[in-house]
């Protein structure tokens, strides 16, 4: 049987705060009082076998009970996916609560294998990812969009392998379009103070906020735009992988 080329976590929720975590990463949260849907591509969040969706729900209206439907559709190219695209079949998990409960979901797929980008690096403390950090934040100061590209190499090799496209133009791409939103302008320089972090998977992986906003963060008069940052070490070389 052929294997689907990407998967979806497809979520209805109601009256309901929410934080979805595959494989221990941050994938999706919520605090929409009101009913919404969302579909969303997860499959550089797989790890192969006993993949592990965890949902943390707590209802917003106590008075009421809360709802979260969450499950992993498996969709092959050429299909039509859009956002509210709320596939059946395939791995489900549900909670209603009118406090707070927290429900995981254990899954397997035969395609996709992040565990060593995701699971396996090297433990590291806050200090080690702070000044790395500042480096980052360097090449905002220096407006430089292809220094920045060279330190998401994990994560292109990831994105590279999950999709039909290459490193190399995934790289070039990247670089044009950094170019042209988050390094158009160079950036004073930080402090330490600035940088916020938070750890997951024992401390393996990091994501790095400015001033409790997205490493990449832009507004302008048409609207705004972000990129979350989240690094880990392999062999202490730190790197962007998500």
């Amino acid at each position: 049987m052929a294997q689907p080329d990407f998967y979806h976590l497809e979520i209805e929720s109601d009256n309901v705060e929410f934080s979805c975590y595959l494989n221990g990463f941050p994938v999706y949260s919520s605090s929409d009082k009101n009913e919404s849907s969302v579909s969303l591509p997860v499959h550089v969040y797989l790890i192969g076998s006993d993949n592990k969706l965890l949902i943390e729900a707590e209802a917003i209206d106590k008075s009421k009970e809360g709802k979260v439907n969450a499950h992993i559709s498996e969709y092959q190219n050429g299909e039509v996916v859009v956002t509210n695209d709320l596939k059946s079949g395939g791995p489900e998990l549900s909670i209603k609560t009118t406090d707070k409960e927290k429900r995981d979901l254990v899954f397997d797929n035969q395609r996709f294998d992040f565990s060593k980008t995701l699971m396996k690096g090297d433990i590291l403390n806050s200090s080690e990812v702070q000044a790395y950090a500042l480096k980052l934040w360097k090449y905002k100061e220096q407006g430089d969009a292809k220094g920045f590209v060279g330190e998401m190499r994990l994560k292109i090799n990831d994105y590279a392998a999950a999709h039909e496209y290459s490193a190399d133009q995934m790289r070039e791409g990247l670089t044009a379009q950094f170019d042209q939103t988050f390094f158009k302008k160079k950036d004073a320089a930080i402090i330490i103070d600035q940088v916020g972090l938070e750890s997951y998977n024992g401390g393996r992986v990091w994501e790095i906020k400015i001033e409790g906003h997205e490493f990449l963060n832009i507004t302008e008069d048409d609207g705004s735009m972000f990129m979350s940052v989240y690094v880990a070490s392999f062999d202490e070389e730190l790197g962007i992988i998500r």
